[in-house]
């Protein structure tokens, strides 16, 4: 199977999206490389980049994407539930074990979150500290913070 990526510019900086023939596989931030991934815009990817960005820019609030992602049990069983969050809402990292079912593995939940192949699209930035404080965001914690800034605004 033929692995498919390019890389657009946004307000966030260079965001890779990476599809096969059917799904979205990967999407990333910064230099991409990857010599087993052929760089061609396909269909599925510019459609990818185009809600994106639509997201990105206060107009879009829901994704209408074929995705495919691959992990443990326990991380596909964190990602499933962090496409349940609602825009606009954020939960904790405890609240998000509980919803798996393990409320004490709070810290695997966190790691699951940070192993997320595709950020933004599966919104693990919207999982903080029991605080509220921001932190662990593999896209980098000031754009975890620009995500939720985004979308408190598009509220209101």
């Amino acid at each position: 199977m033929d692995l498919y990526y390019y890389t657009y510019n946004t307000v966030i900086g260079s965001l890779n999206i990476t599809a096969d023939d059917f799904y979205i596989r990967y999407i990333s931030l910064g230099k991409y490389k990857n010599d087993s991934h052929i760089l061609k815009e396909t269909e599925i990817i510019n459609n990818a980049f185009k809600q994106i960005n639509e997201y990105l820019n206060g107009n879009r609030k829901n994704f209408s994407l074929n995705i495919k992602y691959e992990g443990t049990l326990f991380q596909q069983k964190v990602w499933q539930s962090l496409l349940n969050i609602p825009y606009g809402n954020t939960i904790s990292y405890k609240e998000l074990a509980e919803k798996v079912f393990s409320p004490k593995a709070y810290r695997a939940a966190g790691s699951a979150c940070g192993q997320n192949p595709l950020p933004i699209i599966i919104p693990c930035h919207r999982v903080v500290h029991s605080n509220g404080s921001i932190s662990g965001y593999a896209l980098g914690a000031d754009i975890k913070a620009f995500l939720l800034n985004l979308e408190k605004n598009s509220l209101t």
